[in-house]
């Protein structure tokens, strides 16, 4: 992230960061304080829930995981992202079904799958300890995908 802000010469920013891009907004935060005036963190997430993880890992599991990903389980999924599933737009279902035809999309899934995220308790402490800018976490308390506990865990921990 701090190397794209390089690349776009962005000296600093307010940076938002969603579900699993809100640990990735607050750990730039915490390396670099001078080039983040703020942080934004919305539903914050430590990344695929763990029996998705292990799944992932074995043989027979990744075709699978990804061939359900590719059909309506992907719809259904974004449908229970929305507060009113039924109010979701068509164009929201074609862009995600047009993502999945990404050269190499299922390549990043599984690698996200493989990441191996500093323990909880450590990524806490270092927020608390490094992170010196604002700090505003937000999260729908109808969110179905990520857990409303998690993003309370972490401002009771900043």
């Amino acid at each position: 992230l701090l190397d794209l802000m390089d690349t776009l010469q962005i000296p600093s920013a307010v940076l938002v960061g969603h579900s699993t891009g809100a640990p990735i907004a607050a750990l730039a935060a915490a390396r670099a304080p001078s080039r983040v005036s703020a942080l934004v963190l919305v539903s914050s997430s430590m990344g695929l829930p763990g029996f998705v993880r292990s799944i992932l890992q074995t043989k027979l599991g990744r075709p699978i995981i990804m061939q359900l990903v590719k059909s309506e389980l992907g719809a259904v999924t974004i449908r229970r992202a929305w507060h009113d599933p039924d109010a979701v737009p068509r164009e929201v279902v074609t862009r995600h079904k047009k993502a999945l035809q990404v050269r190499g999309w299922d390549t990043a899934l599984y690698e996200m799958s493989r990441v191996k995220g500093m323990p909880l308790s450590e990524y806490y402490s270092t927020l608390k300890r490094d992170v010196s800018c604002p700090v505003l976490v937000a999260h729908g308390d109808d969110d179905q995908l990520v857990p409303f506990g998690d993003s309370e865990a972490l401002v009771t921990r900043l």
